[in-house]
């Protein structure tokens, strides 16, 4: 206790404390101007997502098997499908989805 006591007591403690504050509350600040959603503007987060309608033109690739009973009529595996976009930006393209094993 002694020794916490005496480090206290120290000028160059107070100095330190505050500089590690005032760094502390200025980095919290810019993390959250940084990520701060402004009303009316598109996102540019990797977690903001479109969804276009597409039809399966050719199964590529597919392994999955029936999931366990728990989940009746789904499947795990595997799967490779070609896709043609059917509405959105990117209409008329010819993408390849790949499933990878996972519930479906």
């Amino acid at each position: 206790m002694k020794m916490i006591s005496a480090i206290v007591r120290q000028r160059g403690f107070w100095v330190k404390a505050v500089i590690v504050a005032l760094l502390s509350v200025s980095l919290a600040a810019l993390v959250f101007e940084v990520n701060r959603m402004v009303p009316g503007e598109d996102s540019d987060s990797v977690y903001t997502y479109g969804y276009y309608k597409a039809r399966v033109t050719a199964v590529l690739f597919d392994d999955a098997e029936p999931a366990s009973d728990q989940f009746e009529g789904r499947r795990t595996g595997r799967q490779n499908v070609e896709l043609v976009l059917t509405n959105g930006p990117h209409k008329g393209e010819t993408i390849i989805l790949r499933r990878l094993p996972t519930l479906m």
